[in-house]
Order: structure tokens, then C-alpha cells, then sequence
């Protein structure tokens, strides 16, 4: 009976365990400066692309400011893909800031 016991609580901690790391992970934020968006064509254009993407949890675009600030999975986006966007509507990156989040 000890022995049961004592293997229940090693399966268990093992199982609480291995969800803990499961679930874990990284995300990047990135706001972008864009100097030439200006439009709300461009805006609307960019949130549209950026919110299909697989792996972007959030995509704010602004004009006011024109920046565009991205919540990505690190495993399924890199900058190259959200490069690929931003020139696919004319819309060049002047400066980049990311921030690294584990969860």
C-alpha cells in the first residue's frame, strides 16, 4: 500500500510538472516605427495581414504614431516574416524594439 502511495505522488508530480513546461512559451513584443504610414488603407491592409498570421496573438497599427506593435510566438514568427509584410504594402521598418517574454 506504501508503495502505491508513494508511486501515485511520484506519477502526479511528474504530471504537474511536465504541464508547467508544456505550456510554456516565448513571446516576442515588437513595436515598429514606420514612418510613411499614413494611411488608413495601409493601416487597415496591415492589421488584416498581420492578425492571419499564424503565431501574432496581437497586432496594434497606428497612424498617429505610426508604429505598429506585434505580441508574436517566437516558434512560428521571426522578423523576416513580418519584414516580408510590412514591404509587401510599401511600408519599410525605419527602427525595431523588441521585447523577450517567457510565460
Amino acid at each position: 500500500m506504501k508503495q502505491l502511495l508513494v508511486l501515485s505522488f511520484i506519477l502526479l508530480s511528474f504530471a504537474v510538472l511536465s504541464s508547467d513546461f508544456s505550456g510554456s512559451k516565448n513571446f516576442t513584443q515588437v513595436v515598429i516605427d514606420i514612418p510613411n504610414l499614413t494611411t488608413v488603407d495601409a493601416k487597415k491592409n496591415l492589421e488584416m495581414e498581420f492578425t492571419n498570421l499564424k503565431g501574432i496573438s496581437s497586432c496594434d497599427v497606428t497612424t498617429l504614431n505610426r508604429t505598429i506593435t506585434l505580441r508574436y510566438d517566437d516558434s512560428k514568427v521571426n522578423k523576416q516574416v513580418i519584414d516580408r509584410v510590412l514591404l509587401k504594402w510599401g511600408c519599410p521598418p525605419a527602427k525595431y524594439t523588441f521585447n523577450k517574454f517567457i510565460k
